[in-house]
């Protein structure tokens, strides 16, 4: 095998509801006019500028700190990205980390990890007056898999394993609990509970704690007037939180506090 194919476990990331978010929000900044009193106006940037720049702000936090641990590859396109970490065991820890991440700051997110071949082939931006040309080329199975896990079908927050990255199970379950899934829809896709905090494992208050506050907050990011459509998304997580809960012998959290200042209306 050239060491160019040698295999690698790519995390995708995909913000959910993107779409939609911007049909709501069609532009970055408001304009306020003169207010009855003072005469005084303004602007200001949406919920759209404010959406993206969380996601940006979390990708660019985990690119920081995985440098610290053996580097990071990364291509970023708007809602979305590819992250390589290398192993399948820091793959899956980085995403348990991105989602709780994610979570906390109002960004809902669904991930997919496989393993495959991984190659870059072209890295480039060229500005000339008013154009500019952006060209990142890359390919290989760890991409499509990636891209399969997290359309495998499953709804809401979740971090599906593509059976691509089955082999290294044993490896990934010494850091991350991993969960098998029965929908007839996602047959041979794992999930990683991402509930677990190792850095808080031995102190049975503080990790409900943290619990509590992450499903209220997953809960928060919501919109106001959700239709069935989006709201799925935000039971889904739900549900998949209490499975996890429940591999470890917890009881279910069946009314998430709202946690201020996450949600978008």
């Amino acid at each position: 095998m050239r060491q160019e194919d040698e295999p690698r476990t790519l995390l995708f990331v995909d913000m959910l509801g993107w779409a939609q978010f911007t049909e709501a929000h069609p532009t970055r900044t408001i304009e306020f006019p003169p207010d009855n009193e003072y005469g005084f106006s303004g602007s200001g940037t949406t919920a759209l500028q404010s959406r993206i720049n969380r996601f940006q702000r979390v990708i660019q936090t985990c690119i920081f700190e995985e440098h610290l641990y053996g580097g990071i590859n990364s291509m970023i396109f708007s809602d979305c990205a590819f992250i390589d970490v290398g192993n399948s065991l820091r793959a899956a820890v980085t995403a348990v980390g991105l989602m709780r991440s994610f979570i906390k700051v109002g960004v809902p997110v669904r991930m997919g990890l496989g393993k495959g071949t991984y190659y870059t082939f072209k890295f480039g931006m060229e500005t000339n007056g008013e154009s500019t040309n952006a060209n990142l080329s890359f390919a290989g199975t760890a991409v499509v898999w990636s891209h399969q896990a997290e359309q495998c079908g499953g709804k809401g927050m979740r971090i599906f394993l593509h059976p691509s990255a089955r082999e290294d199970y044993t490896l990934i379950r010494q850091r991350v609990r991993i969960l098998d899934l029965e929908q007839p829809s996602v047959r041979g896709i794992g999930e990683l509970d991402y509930m677990q905090n190792q850095d808080h494992e031995r102190d049975d208050a503080k990790v409900e704690e943290q619990e509590q506050f992450l499903c209220g907050s997953a809960w928060s990011i919501k919109p106001t007037g959700a239709t069935p459509e989006v709201e799925i998304h935000y039971t889904e997580t739900l549900n998949a939180m209490n499975r996890m809960r429940k591999a470890r012998g917890k009881a279910a959290i069946t009314a998430p506090q709202w946690v201020p200042g996450l949600g978008d209306s």
